[in-house]
């Protein structure tokens, strides 16, 4: 219940005048989890600055906050959820390393 009121929650928040996002991690992790720490900044270092990025993030924002509910409705569907999303969160550490070096 704690996660879907985060997610919910999420659409209406904003950091910098866009909105939190990040639907489906809150839902399985929690809202201060370091997995969504690192997908929210995944966004706004990586997917943001490029407009494929910016279009992603808005489809995203229109699609997920159902499945976020979802999600969050069941310990399952949060464990398989982040099973999932492991390899996003792994994706996105790799990648904001790969930016902060020279010539990446």
């Amino acid at each position: 219940v704690q996660a879907i009121r985060a997610a919910s929650h999420e659409k209406s928040a904003s950091e910098n005048g866009k909105p939190a996002g990040c639907f489906v991690a809150t839902a399985a992790y929690g809202p201060s989890d370091t997995n969504v720490l690192v997908l929210r900044e995944y966004r706004d270092r990586i997917l943001e600055p490029c407009w494929h990025g910016r279009l992603f993030v808005r489809l995203y924002a229109v699609a997920s906050p159902p499945l976020a509910v979802f999600i969050g409705r069941s310990r399952r569907r949060r464990r398989i959820a982040r099973r999932l999303l492991r390899p996003c969160v792994s994706f996105a550490v790799w990648r904001m390393k790969r930016s902060d070096q020279p010539n990446a």
